[in-house]
């Protein structure tokens, strides 16, 4: 009995940790494109040649 519960409690944390990394990577992705459009605005509009200090 306590194997069983023990493999159904690992069984559910996997699950619980793949759609908490799930929901992190989906919500990350506008805020990726968004640094990719600020950063081809940045060298194409204002010429930014320096990624160093370019602070976002």
């Amino acid at each position: 009995m306590t194997r069983r519960l023990a493999n159904a409690f690992l069984v559910c944390l996997i699950i619980i940790n793949f759609g908490l990394f799930t929901i992190f990577f989906n919500s990350q992705k506008p805020i990726i494109q968004e640094e990719k459009q600020l950063m081809t605005m940045a060298r194409d509009d204002i010429g930014l040649k320096i990624w160093g200090n370019f602070m976002f």
